[in-house]
């Protein structure tokens, strides 16, 4: 059993994983991890990668599950609908997904997990695929039958490296590595979906 955490816009090599893990359960009985990216993802703009965040509620030291954290409604939500235009508006493929990727932006949620699981939604009809996913919200202890990677999606301690593929600001930045599924989806449009599938986690 592969168990992944439950990720803001998550990046490409969490897409990878649930790819072609066959089925995947999403853990959000974990307790809330600060600093990774569950309330936030990686996008690429005219000077490199940034960090996009969703402010959530503070937790003052006191544990909480993932599915009960709360996001504060700071102007996040406009923010983040004006960075993403703004970098991504020349992207091949902005006007075709930008819509439904904006009408999201919008939706009246103060859960974190369900903001999230409509940015899964949305990236996942992006794709075209419909992958086995079960969502646990009770912690779930790993044993020797799990592979366990909700540590591996910390951006402190990410070892995963992907494919090269054309980016908005390839000719000034490069490649920039393991962006957020937007970045993807937006650059490749319906080749994402080729993408995934010729790029496999070393240990699936």
């Amino acid at each position: 059993m592969v168990v992944l955490p439950l990720c803001t816009f998550a990046n490409v090599g969490w897409y990878s994983w649930l790819f072609h893990a066959g089925k995947v359960t999403i853990d959000v009985g974990e307790n809330y991890q600060k600093q990774t990216w569950r309330n936030r993802f990686d996008i690429a703009g005219p000077n490199g990668s940034f960090a996009c965040t969703l402010t959530v509620r503070g937790l003052k030291g006191v544990k909480t599950p993932m599915h009960a954290i709360e996001t504060i409604d700071d102007g996040w939500r406009h923010t983040l609908t004006r960075t993403l235009a703004t970098c991504y508006s020349p992207a091949p493929f902005f006007e075709h997904y930008w819509p439904q990727l904006e009408q999201l932006l919008k939706t009246n949620t103060n859960k974190l997990a369900d903001f999230n699981k409509l940015t899964l939604e949305w990236a996942l009809e992006a794709l075209d695929i419909a992958p086995n996913i079960v969502f646990s919200n009770e912690y779930i202890e790993p044993d020797a039958m799990t592979l366990d990677l909700r540590d591996a999606f910390k951006p402190s301690k990410s070892q995963i490296h992907t494919p090269p593929y054309q980016q908005v600001f390839s000719d000034r930045c490069g490649y920039i590595d393991n962006l957020s599924i937007i970045d993807l989806i937006m650059n490749l449009g319906p080749e994402a979906y080729l993408y995934l599938r010729a790029y496999r986690p070393d240990d699936v």
